[in-house]
């Protein structure tokens, strides 16, 4: 059996192996082709690619036909993504979901990014609560599953 092992990590191994908090010889046997991949703050021409392809797949998951305005892209920009790949994916489905607009604008990710509803602080005026939220989806869900939409059986 011929078996090649792929593993990532967020901490420098080499520093890790000299500090001595990580094993040389597993090092060794790990790092036979590494490849390295800033983070996704150093890389912001790739955001609009990803959250693009993101958008597409949470707009057919969930009957939705939202789409990102350009000063919403300017926050994204802006952002630091401490959790990379992972956590954009997770803001544009969110984002698909709690959105009551078409449009997704700068408001809308300030929200989901920092907790500001229309510029709000959580729980103020104007600010959409998390059974509101539930609400609104529960009700959208409901009336694409009455017009015909099989998906949401």
């Amino acid at each position: 059996m011929d078996v090649r092992i792929i593993a990532s990590t967020n901490k420098n191994l080499k520093k890790e192996v000299a500090d001595g908090l990580f094993r040389r010889d597993l090092y060794y046997r790990l790092c036979v082709i590494p490849i390295e991949i800033p983070p996704l703050r150093e890389r912001t021409g790739d955001i609009p690619i990803l959250a693009e392809h993101f958008l597409n797949e949470f707009n057919s998951r969930y009957a939705a036909t939202k789409k990102i305005s350009l000063k919403a892209f300017e926050v994204f920009n802006r952002y630091e993504w401490p959790g990379n790949v992972r956590e954009l994916e997770n803001i544009i489905e969110r984002l698909v979901v709690v959105t009551k607009s078409d449009i997704i604008d700068e408001n809308d990710v300030c929200g989901v990014l920092f907790g500001m509803a229309g510029g709000t602080a959580p729980g103020e005026a104007g600010s959409t609560s998390f059974q509101d939220t539930v609400n609104h989806l529960e009700k959208t869900l409901i009336e694409k599953r009455l017009n015909g939409n099989r998906e949401f059986l």
